[in-house]
């Protein structure tokens, strides 16, 4: 680790302005502190010799002060180490994480009563700091304070290109995080956005990358998302609007002191440092150690909603989902909205029918409450904690495995801890949690391991909702593996292969490649059970043995927009799946040597596009050299998936 040039802000600004270098532990990443009079603390990251982004301004409005750096006082460094962080997950693209890193904090301003200090760390894939307000009387914690706004603007060189997603307009089903990305627009030409756009937010600068992003967000500061900035090419984080969820709630909360915010995450490098990265997922509050997490199962889930509405309410299609989903050895049955309307003793009859043939159920919940005006049932469970903490141990005594909790649709504090409230109670009675109609992933599947998945995007149930998700579905399912996919778990509910919903233009290997490209901890395939059940064998035992958690993850080619190859690993069985985004053929280059450790004579199996239409699929053997050197080619909309479980 380097650290370098501390002195007081007043002298830097004089000699050239630097304050401060935190240099990653592998040489490859770079930090600076500088101060300069118009701008304040600027928090630059550097990576292969190139200034991806600068943060400008930072600071930390509360009460009636803005807490920022002050040129007449000294940055006081209150220390620096290098660190190593590894732990287990039961969900994400890798169950074990490992983290090398530089880590240092710094006193940047005070006044009577409180100081500011700026924690920083530096890694290999990224960039995080995050501010915290404490007293300046250790024996004390200080008063009372209302924090109004973190203030700063991330600010990108002229000609980056990105991908981002407009925030929800403030309505009665938003935010939801459902909106679609653009593609690769200049940060010059971008149209402004009346709401801002969502985290995480991608960026190509000057040949790197950079994913914008929080992580260990909790109630004091609520989810962030960015408007314009007041600078060229700039972006200024911003907290929920007044009006989202319940206008009573104040987007504002009171705490005392120690005050800590979120951390503002650069994740950078080349796009393989930027898909495989854990970097959100180490920086929030590990787990309790105290308690155990080892009852938490990931995996495959036959949601009957999609193809059927009404099937929540059917207690014989829901027996037909049980039966396929032990056919086809998925672990669990989701019983989705309405499901309260079942015939007294339904739910324990399917429990105990579900028991039977090994397939776990869940249940669908509304988190209203006074947060949202949806009518779907059962609602105003969820809000207070103590009808809450009694239906969860209802349900978990009847043996149900995890709920779905759906139509939040704020970022406020107050649907923040929402939010950790459910997790946290559920862990209690070893429930497993879905969030839907939800904020994007906030780093809480490290503090709560039994959060799953989260929604949070524009998934395949949009084929049943709007004419336009059809034509638009293949570029943006090759921008959300570098983009929303990075920072948690992603409930796409994927693999259509029927034409029940609106008009689709992706092939059935395109939707079949999908549940190996997005990763969820609860996977769940929305088709009808008769749409699986009907499919080729070659098909049916690939959904089959696809598991949904993963040991490994490799990125082998891709560019946000065009394609997207990636291959996992779950135990010694292999998974490999490519998607086209483009209306024209594509066979991308693999990184091959990116699977060195793979025998070159390991046979995979193969599904891939056929010649004679969207629907065929052709099934064949390759070997793993075969495989990587000379991939299927990939149709307009297209897509192949390899497997091997040997």
């Amino acid at each position: 680790m380097t650290v370098d040039g501390l002195s007081s802000a007043s002298d830097v600004a004089e000699s050239g302005d630097l304050i401060a270098v935190v240099t990653s532990p592998g040489k490859s990443t770079t930090a600076t502190l500088s101060y300069s009079e118009f701008h304040g603390l600027s928090i630059s990251t550097i990576v292969g010799g190139v200034e991806v982004a600068r943060i400008v301004d930072v600071g930390l409005q509360a009460d009636a002060h803005l807490y920022r750096i002050d040129p007449h006082y000294p940055v006081v460094q209150l220390g620096c180490v290098e660190i190593e962080d590894s732990f287990d997950l039961p969900t994400g693209k890798a169950r074990r994480a490992h983290l090398r890193a530089s880590r240092a904090s710094y006193v940047i301003g005070h006044d009577t009563a409180a100081r500011l200090v700026l924690e920083l760390l530096v890694a290999d894939d990224g960039v995080a700091h995050r501010l915290r307000l404490e007293s300046t009387d250790p024996a004390h914690d200080g008063p009372v304070i209302e924090i109004l706004e973190e203030v700063g603007q991330v600010c990108l060189p002229a000609g980056s290109r990105c991908w981002l997603q407009d925030h929800d307009r403030v309505g009665q089903v938003t935010p939801g995080y459902e909106g679609w990305h653009c593609d690769g627009t200049t940060v010059d030409e971008l149209p402004p956005s009346d709401a801002g756009w969502t985290m995480p937010a991608l960026f190509e600068v000057d040949g790197q990358w950079l994913l914008l992003t929080e992580t260990d967000v909790d109630a004091i500061s609520g989810g962030s998302h960015f408007n314009l900035g007041s600078l060229e090419r700039s972006f200024a984080i911003r907290r929920p609007h007044p009006d989202e969820g319940n206008p009573e709630h104040t987007t504002t909360v009171k705490g005392s002191l120690p005050i800590v915010m979120p951390w503002r995450v650069h994740i950078v490098g080349a796009l393989v440092d930027v898909v495989e990265s854990n970097l959100v997922r180490h920086l929030p509050v590990p787990a309790d150690p105290a308690k155990d997490f080892t009852w938490v199962r990931p995996g495959r889930v036959a949601w009957t909603w999609w193809a059927d509405h009404d099937s929540p309410r059917n207690p014989d299609a829901l027996r037909s989902a049980v039966d396929a989903a032990s056919a086809f050895g998925w672990e669990f049955v989701l019983v989705d909205a309405n499901w309260n309307h079942l015939p007294a003793g339904s739910v324990e009859a399917l429990v105990d029918y579900g028991e039977a043939r090994n397939v776990g159920i869940m249940l669908w919940y509304n988190s209203g409450g006074p947060n949202n005006y949806m009518n779907e049932e059962p609602r105003d469970l969820m809000t207070d904690p103590e009808v809450r903490q009694a239906e969860l141990r209802r349900i978990a005594d009847l043996g149900i495995k995890g709920i779905k909790v759906d139509f939040f649709h704020t970022d406020k504090p107050d649907g923040i801890a929402q939010f950790q409230g459910i997790l946290r109670d559920a862990a209690n009675v070893e429930l497993m949690v879905n969030f839907h109609g939800c904020t994007a992933p906030r780093g809480w599947s490290r503090t709560f391991p039994n959060l799953m998945t989260t929604e949070a995007v524009r998934g395949a149930e949009w084929y049943r909702l709007s004419d336009d998700y059809g034509p638009r579905a293949p570029v943006n399912n090759t921008i959300l593996p570098f983009t929303r996919n990075v920072v948690g778990s992603m409930d796409y509910t994927p693999v259509v292969l029927s034409d029940l919903g609106r008009a689709r233009i992706t092939t059935n290997a395109h939707e079949l490649a999908l549940a190996v490209v997005f990763e969820s901890g609860l996977l769940h395939f929305c088709d009808s059970p008769d749409g699986y059940l009907g499919q080729t064998e070659p098909v049916r035992r690939f959904l089959q043995v696809v598991p949904a958690v993963w040991d490994e993850t490799r990125l082998l080619s891709g560019r946000p927009g065009d394609h997207a190859v990636v291959a996992r690993r779950h135990g010694s069985s292999w998974f490999i799946a490519g998607i086209n985004g483009r209306a024209t053929p594509s066979t991308p280059e693999l990184d091959a040597w990116r699977l060195d450790a793979l025998s070159a004579d390991r046979v995979f199996e193969v599904l891939f596009d056929c010649s004679d239409g969207q629907r065929q699929l052709t099934h064949g053997r390759m070997s793993a050299s075969q495989l990587l050197e000379s991939p299927p080619e990939m149709a307009p909309h297209g897509g192949w998936v390899a497997w091997s479980t040997e």
